[in-house]
């Protein structure tokens, strides 16, 4: 993956920030040479919605830069305006009146009133049939409080079979069916009962919020999406975040770059002249 053209893990002096930047890859390129990184990457298909507005650019590259967020650089989707993602966590990410939500997100979480949806949608052929990939979930609804026992946004990513029409919703807890979401992976906050804390990552909240690499509330651990699959047969999949309810408190995925494994291409063995 290029480096961040502002700086890297190397350079001196750093932002200590997560950087968002939605100029420097088209569409096409966050998923083929950033999220894919391989030669044999065999993507097509590429479509994205970032609601009716044309200045809420929802998806685009990030880099950690010289902060403590735990992964490098990759493709960042949230249910706001993507510049607004970079720390320090020091004001409320929302939308006023915002856009539409998503029927599929609605149908993969087992919900109905999405709103705010930002997705990217494509197809690949893996080379493998054990495909997976990194992620981190991020949102405003961590607020060490009662939200967290009532309310959470929304994400989903849809994996098709497109020979068999098979859905399946892979961003769900490990070893089970059940969505990722604010309501179901936190710590014991005063309000209610820790659930699935080993998911949790930490709170972005005072006294770190000044220094926090995100401008979101709290973030889960770095999780891994992953399906077995048919080598060879096309899917599509579809990686969609959303608000619930309202336009207030937005949220974000985070793909790890190069972490999109659809398997290398066998050559053969090496020729030996004797």
């Amino acid at each position: 993956v290029p480096a961040c053209p502002q700086c890297s893990d190397t350079d001196t002096p750093r932002p200590k920030f997560v950087t968002p930047n939605n100029t420097l890859y088209t569409l096409p390129q966050l998923i083929e040479d950033v999220l894919i990184n391989s030669a044999c990457a065999n993507a097509s298909n590429f479509t994205w919605s970032a609601g009716s507005n044309p200045g809420n650019y929802s998806t685009a590259y990030f880099h950690r830069n010289n902060s403590t967020f735990p992964i490098k650089d990759g493709v960042v989707i949230t249910s706001g305006n993507v510049t607004g993602i970079q720390g320090p966590n020091n004001n409320v990410l929302g939308n006023g009146t915002g856009w539409a939500g998503d029927p599929d997100v609605n149908t993969a979480v087992g919900i109905t009133n999405s709103t705010d949806a930002a997705f990217v949608k494509f197809n690949f052929t893996p080379l493998t049939d054990n495909f997976s990939f990194n992620f981190l979930f991020a949102s405003e609804e961590y607020n060490a409080g009662s939200f967290e026992c009532t309310f959470s946004d929304v994400f989903a990513f849809i994996l098709t079979d497109l020979t068999t029409n098979a859905v399946v919703n892979l961003a769900v807890l490990p070893g089970t069916t059940t969505p990722i979401l604010v309501t179901n992976v936190h710590p014991d906050n005063g309000s209610c009962d820790a659930i699935n804390e080993q998911y949790f990552g930490q709170y972005n909240l005072a006294p770190n919020a000044t220094t926090a690499p995100i401008n979101f509330n709290g973030q889960t651990v770095v999780m891994s999406a992953q399906s077995i699959v048919v080598p060879g047969r096309q899917y599509s999949i579809k990686l969609v975040v959303a608000n619930a309810s309202d336009h207030n408190y937005n949220s974000a995925v985070f793909l790890e770059a190069g972490s999109f494994n659809i398997g290398q291409a066998n050559i053969g063995d090496d020729l030996t002249i004797v």
